[in-house]
């Protein structure tokens, strides 16, 4: 199990996700998404503001 996560408001999602799986071929793993994390209910963010949604994870499982 790979739980993976960007503090960068630099990096929005979709590249976030390209730079794990780029990783991931890189090692010759073959992962499967388990779902996608985002900062709690207690950190919110402005609609208007997309920078605010720096926090992101992955939850990855190894395929056999």
């Amino acid at each position: 199990m790979l739980a993976t996560f960007s503090c960068s408001n630099f990096i929005d999602e979709t590249l976030f996700s390209k730079i794990v799986l780029a990783a991931a071929r890189d090692a010759g793993a073959d992962l499967q998404l388990l779902t996608r994390l985002e900062a709690g209910p207690d950190h919110p963010t402005l609609f208007g503001h997309p920078e605010g949604r720096y926090l992101k994870g992955l939850m990855l499982i190894k395929k056999d």
